[in-house]
């Protein structure tokens, strides 16, 4: 019962990062992690100015002291567990969409060229007659184009990346958190402080903005307001150059999540399961069309198997996957490699392949008994998931002190080194997959 209700959480159960001792903000589900708002801040580097009626010094150190760090602030993950947020409203995609069609957003760079092409293009006031007015309101103008050109563009990237996140299927969802997941347990911040420190950015700039605005439109000389706006913009430049870590951090997280491999979320799928060397990616090999693509994930340090049974468009075609092994241990010490398999089996539309070497060659860790144990367990959690046992190696004998009823009724045996039941074992597949509707799965069966 614990096993399944931790699968139906998504949420797959990993060990907890040593700077963050109350639940990480690793660990939550990537819907709450969207709305978490993280306070936390840490000083910054003074700095002067000498401008007549220039930006207070007060001013520049708050631009700089919302700085996020998981160092320096070991409570951040506390601090966003506790707090959460609803989410904007309209925010929601339309429909669903898939990690790889994150949007690439613009970095610093691309933002203050656009920036200072919207100043430089500021037309002329209409005001006639008062010169000290009119180059005021021209420096105002400029100063509001340049800001707005940075923190608008800005806004709009965190709420496209939160809405396309919020509208993942839902093993892409997982994939997304069990990425999210590596990222902090190899020191990085958890996804909350990414958005954090991004918003905080947008703010010091408007801020800063803002207080450069006033202080051009009330500038009491047309030689004041050039020198104001002069000041103003490479002020707003500085600070958005200081902070601009926060925009490279959202970047840098989207082309993490955009590069993961694509599975067919829609499309049925053999899961083969099973502990470690077992012989899953030699059937993947003999018994998917064409070379198996191996793909990568940051969390694992194996690849995923996935191959494709049937030509191309065919109403019969399936994903054939191979995933990383399940081991004898309790839920809650389950790693990433294990949620993934468990993910795909729960959240894509599936058939289970559970392979078995019982010969015992296939190390203490993988031995026969303990096999055997965690089938019993992955069966409990999917009773009606379309099923097939299969003995690999079967050109081997059963390890010593197994017997022949020891091994689950209906179990195929297969053995690809010598090609025994790899066509029999591909025609159960088959059948198995046309019984999964290729629809979106609902809760764990």
């Amino acid at each position: 019962g614990s096993f399944a209700l931790a699968l139906a959480s998504v949420s797959i159960a990993l060990r907890r990062s040593p700077l963050q001792p109350v639940r990480p903000a690793a660990a939550l589900p990537l819907a709450h992690r969207l709305s978490t708002v993280v306070c936390a801040t840490s000083g910054g580097k003074r700095r002067t100015s000498s401008a007549p009626g220039g930006i207070t010094q007060k001013a520049r150190e708050r631009a700089r002291a919302r700085r996020v760090s998981t160092a320096s602030h070991p409570a951040v993950g506390a601090a966003a567990a506790r707090g959460a947020s609803a989410a904007p409203a309209g925010s929601a995609s339309a429909g669903p969409t898939r990690l790889a069609d994150l949007p690439d957003f613009r970095g610093p760079g691309r933002l203050l060229k656009a920036a200072r092409k919207a100043a430089a293009t500021v037309p002329p006031s209409a005001v006639k007659g008062n010169v000290r007015k009119r180059a005021a309101k021209d420096a105002a103008r400029k100063l509001e184009a340049f800001t707005s050109a940075l923190s608008v563009p800005v806004k709009e990237q965190q709420r496209a990346f939160r809405a396309h996140l919020r509208a993942l299927p839902p093993f892409e969802a997982a994939l997304a958190d069990l990425t999210l997941d590596s990222l902090v347990r190899r020191g990085g911040l958890p996804l909350s402080a990414v958005l954090q420190r991004h918003d905080e950015m947008r703010r010091a700039v408007v801020r800063t903005g803002k207080e450069a605005i006033a202080v051009a439109a009330n500038a009491s000389s047309a030689a004041e307001a050039s020198a104001a706006l002069e000041e103003g913009l490479a002020e707003v430049e500085s600070v958005f150059e200081a902070e601009a870590e926060g925009l490279m951090l959202l970047i840098e997280t989207a082309q993490t999540l955009r590069r993961l491999p694509r599975v067919e979320t829609d499309a049925p799928v053999a899961v083969l399961v099973g502990m470690p060397n077992v012989g899953k990616s030699s059937i993947v090999s003999a018994t998917s069309s064409g070379t198996p693509e191996v793909n990568d994930y940051p969390f694992t340090t194996r690849g995923l198997k996935l191959g494709h049974v049937g030509q191309h468009g065919a109403p019969d075609r399936y994903q054939l996957m191979d995933t990383p092994g399940v081991l004898h241990r309790p839920e809650d010490e389950r790693n990433a490699m294990e949620g993934l398999t468990l993910a795909a089996v729960q959240l894509l539309p599936s058939a289970v392949v559970f392979v078995m070497d019982l010969s015992g060659t296939c190390g203490e860790q993988s031995a026969p008994r303990l096999q055997l144990k965690v089938r019993e367990q992955i069966r409990a959690a999917f009773p009606r998931r379309p099923w097939l046992d299969v003995r690999s190696k079967a050109d081997l004998p059963l390890a010593e002190g197994l017997a022949a009823e020891d091994v689950p009724p209906g179990t195929l045996d297969v053995s690809v080194h010598e090609g025994r039941n790899v066509a029999e074992l591909a025609a159960h597949m088959a059948q198995m997959v046309s019984r999964v509707p290729g629809r979106k799965p609902g809760p764990p069966s």
